[in-house]
């Protein structure tokens, strides 16, 4: 690539400029809120969000309008723009919450704030040695994979590192620290093998699969063919291990409720394709449940499924492509 005078002054303007003062603005922000009480920064988060959320992220906003208008097709407009609003304040009163999720796990008892179901699933799946705990951008939906952490296991997280250098060091910083310093893997070419290794090594890995794969299997979500990842089931057959699913819900009063759901298990006795549609095409189920019982709570800020020219060409679903290799999902 031929590095040009224009490109050399956007790189340095991004570097030097750009990047330090959204990150000035991010840190200033966190540390604001880190000084409220948990309930109110939940409240201005939501607040700030839902406000200016649409207004500087219109793409990020015509995703979420796609999606609702593909998941929940019987909205009217002014239905869907109330959604859309719900899910923006969601996501502030989440990012809000960080520097106070720490403190809150450690003692989940503290106030009544978590409640936790489904423990025996979560022990028995890590008595086996190894184990995938699943979930989708829902709820907060780090705060099973931080839970379990802070419980003593072993713990390793997918991540999708920040464009922003500076807030991704900031933001991995809070992850491990809400995570009894769980080992991170970032996204990208060598997330499969790390992967990989830490299931070999045992203990457990924690991914959000509920995103778009370019390189996936068409299967339905929403009765919509959508480019999945069949990672976890994958994963689970080649090292015979459960998968977890795994939410956690915001309650009333700034409460939530982490649920370890049954373990989904692979079928060595089955044709490995089929189980591995049968295992992915479960947790897609589970997820639209997850997202029908609460639509505020699902974080559909990237497109899901394909535009109208590509469904039209997508196979009919149950029809699978072959897939040479495990494929990581798009975050």
């Amino acid at each position: 690539m031929i590095k040009t005078a224009g490109w050399i002054r956007g790189e340095w303007t991004r570097r030097h400029l750009i990047w330090p003062l959204e990150a000035a603005l991010f840190i200033t922000l966190l540390a604001l809120l880190a000084t409220l009480p948990r309930r109110t920064a939940d409240k201005v988060g939501g607040h700030i969000t839902a406000f200016f959320g649409a207004r500087f992220s219109r793409q990020h906003a015509r995703a979420m309008r796609r999606n609702i208008a593909v998941a929940f097709p019987q909205l009217t407009q002014s239905e869907s723009l109330a959604l859309q609003k719900r899910i923006w304040r969601h996501l502030g009163r989440i990012l809000s919450t960080y520097s106070h999720l720490p403190p809150l796990l450690r003692r989940p008892d503290l106030g009544g704030a978590v409640t936790v179901e489904g423990m025996d699933h979560l022990k028995a799946a890590a008595e086996r040695g190894r184990f995938l705990l699943v979930g989708a951008h829902f709820g907060h939906w780090e705060m099973a994979g931080c839970y379990a952490a802070m419980l003593g296991h072993k713990m390793t997280a997918l991540y999708t590192p920040e464009s922003n250098p500076l807030i991704d060091r900031l933001i991995q910083h809070l992850r491990q620290t809400a995570s009894a310093e769980s080992r991170l893997i970032p996204r990208g070419p060598n997330a499969v093998r790390r992967m990989m290794e830490t299931l070999r090594e045992g203990g457990g890995l924690f991914i959000i699969v509920d995103q778009r794969v370019d390189d996936g299997e068409w299967l339905p979500f929403f009765g919509v063919p959508a480019r999945t990842t069949t990672t976890p089931a994958r994963l689970a057959r080649r090292f015979d291990c459960p998968i977890v699913p795994a939410s956690a819900v915001l309650l009333a009063n700034g409460r939530y409720r982490i649920t370890y759901h049954e373990p989904l298990h692979p079928d060595p006795s089955r044709d490995a394709d089929d189980d591995v549609q049968e295992i992915t095409l479960a947790l897609n189920r589970m997820f639209e449940s997850w997202i029908r019982q609460e639509p505020g709570q699902w974080l559909c800020l990237k497109r899901r499924w394909p535009k109208d020219k590509e469904r039209t060409a997508a196979p009919p679903v149950g029809v699978v492509e072959a897939e040479p290799r495990i494929a990581a999902p798009v975050d």
